[in-house]
Protein backbone atom coordinates (compact mmCIF):
# COMPACT_ATOMS: atom_id res chain seq x y z
CA UNK A 1 0.00 0.00 0.00
CA UNK A 2 1.61 3.29 -1.20
CA UNK A 3 1.78 5.74 1.80
CA UNK A 4 0.33 9.30 1.19
CA UNK A 5 2.31 12.39 2.06
CA UNK A 6 0.17 12.78 5.22
CA UNK A 7 0.94 9.59 6.14
CA UNK A 8 4.51 9.85 5.66
CA UNK A 9 4.35 13.04 7.68
CA UNK A 10 2.53 11.42 10.52
CA UNK A 11 4.90 8.02 10.81
CA UNK A 12 7.83 10.37 10.77
CA UNK A 13 6.19 12.81 13.34
CA UNK A 14 5.76 9.71 15.11
CA UNK A 15 9.28 8.44 14.75
CA UNK A 16 10.75 11.74 15.69
CA UNK A 17 8.75 12.23 19.15
CA UNK A 18 9.82 8.43 20.40
CA UNK A 19 13.52 9.51 19.38
CA UNK A 20 13.19 12.96 21.17
CA UNK A 21 11.28 11.34 24.27
CA UNK A 22 14.27 8.95 24.48
CA UNK A 23 16.33 11.73 24.81
CA UNK A 24 14.24 13.70 27.03
CA UNK A 25 14.63 10.44 29.55
CA UNK A 26 18.64 10.21 29.23
CA UNK A 27 18.51 13.57 29.97
CA UNK A 28 16.41 13.75 33.22
CA UNK A 29 18.72 10.50 33.96
CA UNK A 30 21.96 12.66 34.13
CA UNK A 31 20.44 15.70 35.56
CA UNK A 32 19.03 13.40 38.38
CA UNK A 33 22.82 11.97 38.80
CA UNK A 34 24.12 15.44 39.33
CA UNK A 35 21.31 16.13 41.87
CA UNK A 36 22.68 12.55 43.43
CA UNK A 37 26.05 14.12 43.31
CA UNK A 38 25.20 16.60 45.94
CA UNK A 39 23.57 19.67 43.71
CA UNK A 40 20.47 21.14 44.40
CA UNK A 41 17.09 20.37 42.40
CA UNK A 42 15.02 23.03 41.86
CA UNK A 43 12.90 24.75 38.24
CA UNK A 44 15.58 26.94 37.59
CA UNK A 45 18.21 23.88 37.55
CA UNK A 46 16.10 22.33 35.29
CA UNK A 47 15.72 25.39 33.16
CA UNK A 48 19.29 25.59 32.71
CA UNK A 49 19.97 22.38 32.02
CA UNK A 50 17.51 22.04 29.60
CA UNK A 51 18.20 25.33 28.02
CA UNK A 52 21.60 24.11 27.43
CA UNK A 53 20.48 21.21 26.30
CA UNK A 54 18.86 23.01 23.37
CA UNK A 55 21.55 25.49 22.42
CA UNK A 56 24.42 22.61 22.35
CA UNK A 57 22.07 20.98 19.83
CA UNK A 58 20.55 23.75 17.82
CA UNK A 59 22.90 26.65 18.45
CA UNK A 60 21.05 30.19 18.85
CA UNK A 61 20.74 32.41 15.87
CA UNK A 62 20.97 36.11 16.26
CA UNK A 63 21.37 39.37 14.55
CA UNK A 64 17.94 38.75 12.20
CA UNK A 65 14.94 40.71 12.07
CA UNK A 66 12.77 38.18 13.82
CA UNK A 67 15.24 38.54 16.54
CA UNK A 68 14.62 42.38 16.76
CA UNK A 69 10.72 41.53 16.38
CA UNK A 70 10.68 38.80 18.90
CA UNK A 71 12.25 40.23 21.85
CA UNK A 72 10.28 43.52 21.00
CA UNK A 73 7.20 41.41 21.50
CA UNK A 74 8.45 39.19 24.22
CA UNK A 75 9.54 42.68 26.37
CA UNK A 76 6.17 44.33 25.86
CA UNK A 77 4.43 40.35 27.41
CA UNK A 78 6.88 40.01 30.04
CA UNK A 79 6.81 43.60 31.39
CA UNK A 80 3.11 43.06 31.69
CA UNK A 81 3.75 39.62 33.37
CA UNK A 82 6.26 41.37 36.04
CA UNK A 83 3.62 43.81 36.92
CA UNK A 84 1.19 41.09 37.68
CA UNK A 85 2.90 37.91 38.77
CA UNK A 86 5.81 39.69 39.78
CA UNK A 87 9.67 39.07 38.07
CA UNK A 88 11.76 36.85 36.46
CA UNK A 89 14.77 36.38 34.60
CA UNK A 90 12.98 36.13 31.32
CA UNK A 91 14.61 35.23 28.18
CA UNK A 92 13.78 34.90 24.58
CA UNK A 93 16.00 32.39 21.97
CA UNK A 94 15.88 32.14 18.75
CA UNK A 95 17.00 28.08 17.69
CA UNK A 96 18.45 27.05 14.57
CA UNK A 97 16.28 24.04 15.08
CA UNK A 98 14.28 24.10 11.61
CA UNK A 99 10.86 21.93 12.94
CA UNK A 100 8.11 24.57 13.14
CA UNK A 101 7.71 25.02 17.11
CA UNK A 102 8.31 26.49 20.47
CA UNK A 103 8.84 25.88 23.42
CA UNK A 104 9.13 26.47 27.45
CA UNK A 105 11.52 24.98 29.42
CA UNK A 106 10.61 27.11 32.31
CA UNK A 107 12.51 29.54 34.67
CA UNK A 108 11.40 32.45 32.56
CA UNK A 109 13.32 30.73 28.81
CA UNK A 110 11.23 30.30 25.91
CA UNK A 111 12.86 28.77 22.68
CA UNK A 112 11.23 29.41 19.23
CA UNK A 113 12.84 27.63 16.48
CA UNK A 114 14.19 28.87 13.33
CA UNK A 115 11.64 26.39 11.15
CA UNK A 116 8.84 28.59 12.93
CA UNK A 117 9.86 32.51 12.36
CA UNK A 118 8.59 31.98 8.50
CA UNK A 119 5.30 30.97 9.57
CA UNK A 120 4.98 34.49 12.43
CA UNK A 121 6.85 36.37 9.82
CA UNK A 122 6.43 40.24 10.71
CA UNK A 123 3.48 39.61 12.15
CA UNK A 124 3.71 41.11 16.03
CA UNK A 125 0.37 40.05 16.77
CA UNK A 126 0.94 36.06 15.75
CA UNK A 127 4.40 36.42 17.55
CA UNK A 128 2.36 37.30 20.91
CA UNK A 129 -0.03 34.47 20.49
CA UNK A 130 3.35 32.11 20.45
CA UNK A 131 5.42 33.78 22.68
CA UNK A 132 2.05 34.23 24.88
CA UNK A 133 1.40 30.54 25.03
CA UNK A 134 4.64 29.95 25.73
CA UNK A 135 5.10 31.94 28.60
CA UNK A 136 1.49 30.77 30.25
CA UNK A 137 3.31 27.22 30.43
CA UNK A 138 6.08 29.03 32.06
CA UNK A 139 3.62 30.57 34.90
CA UNK A 140 1.60 27.74 35.24
CA UNK A 141 5.21 25.57 35.72
CA UNK A 142 4.10 23.09 33.40
CA UNK A 143 7.85 22.00 31.81
CA UNK A 144 8.71 21.27 35.53
CA UNK A 145 5.61 18.81 35.85
CA UNK A 146 5.88 17.39 32.56
CA UNK A 147 9.68 16.41 33.64
CA UNK A 148 8.15 15.19 36.82
CA UNK A 149 5.49 13.41 35.00
CA UNK A 150 7.96 11.79 32.48
CA UNK A 151 9.69 9.90 35.39
CA UNK A 152 7.39 8.93 36.75
CA UNK A 153 5.58 7.57 33.63
CA UNK A 154 9.09 6.05 33.21
CA UNK A 155 9.24 4.45 36.49
CA UNK A 156 5.78 3.23 36.41
CA UNK A 157 6.12 1.58 33.11
CA UNK A 158 9.47 -0.03 34.59
CA UNK A 159 7.67 -1.51 37.10
CA UNK A 160 4.22 -2.98 35.17
CA UNK A 161 7.05 -4.41 32.75
CA UNK A 162 8.59 -6.04 35.22
CA UNK A 163 5.17 -7.42 37.05
CA UNK A 164 4.08 -8.36 33.36
CA UNK A 165 7.45 -10.49 33.01
CA UNK A 166 6.74 -12.15 35.83
CA UNK A 167 3.18 -13.13 35.37
CA UNK A 168 1.87 -16.87 35.46
CA UNK A 169 -1.35 -16.44 33.87
CA UNK A 170 -2.49 -15.19 30.82
CA UNK A 171 -5.49 -12.86 32.31
CA UNK A 172 -2.70 -10.91 34.70
CA UNK A 173 -0.45 -10.50 31.27
CA UNK A 174 -3.63 -9.08 29.77
CA UNK A 175 -4.39 -6.97 32.43
CA UNK A 176 -0.84 -5.46 33.26
CA UNK A 177 -0.59 -4.79 29.46
CA UNK A 178 -3.61 -2.48 29.75
CA UNK A 179 -2.36 -0.67 33.05
CA UNK A 180 0.69 -0.15 31.00
CA UNK A 181 -1.31 1.60 27.97
CA UNK A 182 -3.22 3.13 30.28
CA UNK A 183 -0.52 4.66 32.11
CA UNK A 184 0.64 6.18 28.73
CA UNK A 185 -2.48 7.71 27.58
CA UNK A 186 -2.84 9.30 30.96
CA UNK A 187 0.26 11.01 30.71
CA UNK A 188 -0.86 12.55 26.93
CA UNK A 189 -4.09 13.45 28.44
CA UNK A 190 -2.31 15.22 31.46
CA UNK A 191 -0.65 17.00 28.66
CA UNK A 192 -3.01 17.78 26.34
CA UNK A 193 -4.82 19.54 28.95
CA UNK A 194 -1.55 21.38 29.72
CA UNK A 195 -1.98 22.95 26.29
CA UNK A 196 -5.47 24.07 26.91
CA UNK A 197 -4.80 25.44 29.92
CA UNK A 198 -1.53 27.73 28.04
CA UNK A 199 -4.43 28.42 25.57
CA UNK A 200 -6.39 30.67 27.67
CA UNK A 201 -4.15 32.09 30.12
CA UNK A 202 -2.32 33.22 26.75
CA UNK A 203 -4.98 34.95 25.46
CA UNK A 204 -5.12 36.98 28.87
CA UNK A 205 -1.30 37.61 28.84
CA UNK A 206 -1.47 38.78 25.06
CA UNK A 207 -4.31 41.10 25.87
CA UNK A 208 -3.00 43.17 28.93
CA UNK A 209 -0.09 43.70 26.90
CA UNK A 210 -1.71 45.23 23.95
CA UNK A 211 -2.36 42.46 21.72
CA UNK A 212 -5.97 41.12 20.54
CA UNK A 213 -6.82 37.48 21.51
CA UNK A 214 -8.06 37.29 17.74
CA UNK A 215 -4.19 37.02 16.84
CA UNK A 216 -4.21 33.62 18.81
CA UNK A 217 -7.39 31.95 16.77
CA UNK A 218 -5.45 33.77 13.51
CA UNK A 219 -2.53 32.00 14.58
CA UNK A 220 -4.39 28.80 14.72
CA UNK A 221 -5.55 29.03 11.22
CA UNK A 222 -2.07 29.84 9.91
CA UNK A 223 -0.66 26.74 11.22
CA UNK A 224 -3.34 24.61 10.38
CA UNK A 225 -3.10 25.85 6.87
CA UNK A 226 1.29 25.82 7.05
CA UNK A 227 0.93 22.18 9.32
CA UNK A 228 -2.46 20.59 8.91
CA UNK A 229 -4.83 19.33 11.20
CA UNK A 230 -4.41 15.89 12.84
CA UNK A 231 -7.42 13.52 13.09
CA UNK A 232 -9.10 12.97 16.18
CA UNK A 233 -7.23 9.10 16.60
CA UNK A 234 -4.08 10.72 15.82
CA UNK A 235 -4.95 13.31 18.46
CA UNK A 236 -5.68 10.90 21.17
CA UNK A 237 -2.22 9.41 20.85
CA UNK A 238 -0.72 12.73 20.66
CA UNK A 239 0.55 15.36 23.50
CA UNK A 240 -1.23 18.20 21.97
CA UNK A 241 -5.40 18.73 20.61
CA UNK A 242 -6.22 19.48 17.60
CA UNK A 243 -6.17 22.79 15.73
CA UNK A 244 -9.30 23.32 15.57
CA UNK A 245 -10.03 21.84 18.86
CA UNK A 246 -8.05 24.17 20.67
CA UNK A 247 -9.87 27.08 18.57
CA UNK A 248 -13.16 26.01 19.77
CA UNK A 249 -11.95 25.92 23.42
CA UNK A 250 -10.36 29.33 22.94
CA UNK A 251 -13.93 30.82 21.74
CA UNK A 252 -15.07 29.83 25.55
CA UNK A 253 -12.90 31.99 27.36
CA UNK A 254 -12.46 33.97 24.51
CA UNK A 255 -14.91 36.98 25.92
CA UNK A 256 -13.22 37.43 29.12
CA UNK A 257 -9.42 37.98 27.22
CA UNK A 258 -11.53 40.47 24.93
CA UNK A 259 -12.76 42.48 27.64
CA UNK A 260 -9.97 43.03 29.32
CA UNK A 261 -8.18 44.15 26.06
CA UNK A 262 -10.74 46.70 25.00
CA UNK A 263 -10.61 47.91 28.76
CA UNK A 264 -6.91 48.53 28.96
CA UNK A 265 -6.93 49.40 24.99
CA UNK A 266 -10.40 51.52 23.69
CA UNK A 267 -8.45 52.13 20.30
CA UNK A 268 -7.40 48.44 18.94
CA UNK A 269 -5.50 50.66 16.52
CA UNK A 270 -3.28 52.22 18.53
CA UNK A 271 -2.26 48.88 20.65
CA UNK A 272 1.20 47.78 20.23
CA UNK A 273 -0.58 44.59 17.78
CA UNK A 274 -2.64 47.12 15.96
CA UNK A 275 -5.71 46.73 14.24
CA UNK A 276 -7.00 43.08 15.30
CA UNK A 277 -7.09 40.83 12.31
CA UNK A 278 -10.50 39.19 10.42
CA UNK A 279 -11.88 35.43 12.30
CA UNK A 280 -13.83 33.25 11.34
CA UNK A 281 -14.73 29.88 12.77
CA UNK A 282 -16.94 27.21 11.74
CA UNK A 283 -18.69 26.18 15.32
CA UNK A 284 -20.46 22.86 13.80
CA UNK A 285 -22.18 21.52 10.64
CA UNK A 286 -25.38 19.39 10.37
CA UNK A 287 -27.11 17.78 7.45
CA UNK A 288 -30.42 16.27 6.93
CA UNK A 289 -33.05 15.64 3.93
CA UNK A 290 -35.59 17.65 3.06
CA UNK A 291 -37.71 14.73 0.99
CA UNK A 292 -40.71 16.50 0.10
CA UNK A 293 -38.45 19.05 -2.13
CA UNK A 294 -36.00 16.35 -2.55
CA UNK A 295 -32.51 18.38 -1.20
CA UNK A 296 -29.93 17.96 1.10
CA UNK A 297 -30.15 20.56 3.80
CA UNK A 298 -26.82 21.80 5.30
CA UNK A 299 -26.94 24.17 8.31
CA UNK A 300 -24.04 25.40 10.50
CA UNK A 301 -23.01 27.68 12.95
CA UNK A 302 -20.50 30.20 12.32
CA UNK A 303 -18.45 32.90 14.70
CA UNK A 304 -16.81 35.53 13.11
CA UNK A 305 -14.83 38.78 14.85
CA UNK A 306 -13.57 41.87 12.85
CA UNK A 307 -15.65 41.29 9.89
CA UNK A 308 -18.68 43.51 8.32
CA UNK A 309 -22.07 41.14 8.19
CA UNK A 310 -22.18 41.93 4.49
CA UNK A 311 -18.75 40.96 3.76
CA UNK A 312 -18.83 37.36 5.45
CA UNK A 313 -19.34 34.28 2.90
CA UNK A 314 -20.11 30.71 3.44
CA UNK A 315 -20.37 27.95 0.80
CA UNK A 316 -19.80 24.37 0.62
CA UNK A 317 -18.33 22.10 -1.90
CA UNK A 318 -18.77 18.42 -2.78
CA UNK A 319 -16.39 15.62 -3.38
CA UNK A 320 -16.92 12.14 -4.78
CA UNK A 321 -14.16 9.69 -4.13
CA UNK A 322 -11.78 12.30 -3.89
CA UNK A 323 -13.17 14.38 -7.28
CA UNK A 324 -15.33 17.78 -7.44
CA UNK A 325 -18.95 16.79 -8.24
CA UNK A 326 -20.22 18.89 -11.12
CA UNK A 327 -23.41 20.16 -11.11
CA UNK A 328 -26.52 20.11 -12.95
CA UNK A 329 -28.39 23.41 -11.66
CA UNK A 330 -27.09 27.00 -12.62
CA UNK A 331 -28.09 28.20 -9.11
CA UNK A 332 -25.64 25.38 -7.31
CA UNK A 333 -22.78 25.93 -9.55
CA UNK A 334 -19.97 27.55 -9.36
CA UNK A 335 -17.96 26.77 -12.59
CA UNK A 336 -19.45 23.70 -13.32
CA UNK A 337 -19.31 23.00 -9.82
CA UNK A 338 -22.02 21.52 -7.72
CA UNK A 339 -21.67 24.11 -4.31
CA UNK A 340 -23.86 25.12 -1.64
CA UNK A 341 -24.24 29.25 -1.13
CA UNK A 342 -27.46 29.02 1.49
CA UNK A 343 -28.02 32.29 3.85
CA UNK A 344 -26.59 33.66 6.79
CA UNK A 345 -29.11 35.25 9.99
CA UNK A 346 -27.21 36.88 12.80
CA UNK A 347 -27.95 35.57 16.33
CA UNK A 348 -30.29 37.39 18.61
CA UNK A 349 -28.72 38.72 21.37
CA UNK A 350 -25.04 37.13 19.73
CA UNK A 351 -23.76 39.50 17.41
CA UNK A 352 -20.58 37.16 16.17
CA UNK A 353 -22.37 34.41 15.97
CA UNK A 354 -24.57 33.43 12.84
CA UNK A 355 -26.36 30.92 11.38
CA UNK A 356 -25.92 29.35 8.31
CA UNK A 357 -28.84 27.00 5.93
CA UNK A 358 -27.74 26.06 2.51
CA UNK A 359 -30.52 24.01 0.60
CA UNK A 360 -29.28 21.79 -2.10
CA UNK A 361 -31.73 19.99 -4.50
CA UNK A 362 -30.65 16.45 -5.61
CA UNK A 363 -31.50 17.29 -9.05
CA UNK A 364 -28.40 19.54 -9.33
CA UNK A 365 -26.42 16.06 -8.70
CA UNK A 366 -24.73 15.26 -12.22
CA UNK A 367 -24.03 11.69 -11.45
CA UNK A 368 -25.78 8.79 -9.97
CA UNK A 369 -24.24 8.88 -6.33
CA UNK A 370 -26.09 10.20 -3.40
CA UNK A 371 -23.42 9.39 -0.60
CA UNK A 372 -20.86 11.93 -0.88
CA UNK A 373 -18.44 14.45 1.22
CA UNK A 374 -18.72 18.52 2.06
CA UNK A 375 -16.43 20.70 3.46
CA UNK A 376 -18.07 24.02 4.22
CA UNK A 377 -15.36 27.07 3.81
CA UNK A 378 -15.93 30.32 6.03
CA UNK A 379 -14.14 33.38 4.98
CA UNK A 380 -15.46 37.16 3.68
CA UNK A 381 -14.51 39.36 0.58
CA UNK A 382 -11.79 40.71 0.53
CA UNK A 383 -11.92 43.79 -2.15
CA UNK A 384 -14.05 41.65 -4.63
CA UNK A 385 -11.59 37.89 -3.82
CA UNK A 386 -12.81 35.60 -1.46
CA UNK A 387 -10.38 34.98 1.31
CA UNK A 388 -11.07 31.32 3.29
CA UNK A 389 -10.53 31.66 6.95
CA UNK A 390 -12.13 28.26 8.23
CA UNK A 391 -12.30 24.70 6.86
CA UNK A 392 -14.83 22.53 8.36
CA UNK A 393 -13.71 18.97 8.63
CA UNK A 394 -15.03 17.06 5.97
CA UNK A 395 -18.51 15.16 6.33
CA UNK A 396 -20.40 12.83 5.09
CA UNK A 397 -23.72 13.69 3.38
CA UNK A 398 -26.40 11.19 1.67
CA UNK A 399 -28.83 13.26 -0.71
CA UNK A 400 -32.30 12.21 -1.27
CA UNK A 401 -33.80 10.31 -4.22
CA UNK A 402 -34.15 12.35 -7.04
Amino acid sequence: MLLTENRCRGLTEVLLKTVRRAVLLASLCLLLATVAAGQGFDEYTLATFLGNQELQQFGAVEGTEANTIGESVFFDLTASLSSSYGAKPYKLTILGDLEPNADSVGGGQVFVNAGMVPILGGNRGLWAAALGHELSHDLLRHPYQTWVLLLREHQTEVALAQAQNRATSAAQVILLALARNGNRWLDLKIRRDQESQADRLGMVIMARAGYNPDFALALNRVLTQELGDRTRYEAFFGTHPRWATRALRELKEYDEAEAEFSRLWPDASQSPGGTPPPVAIIKSLHSSQDKPSRSLVLTAEIEAHNIDPSALVVFATFQDHGRAVRSESKENSVNGQLVGIGTLRQQTGRPRVFRWEATVPASALSGGHRKLRTLVGAGFNNSGQPEVLDLSTPVEVHFPRK
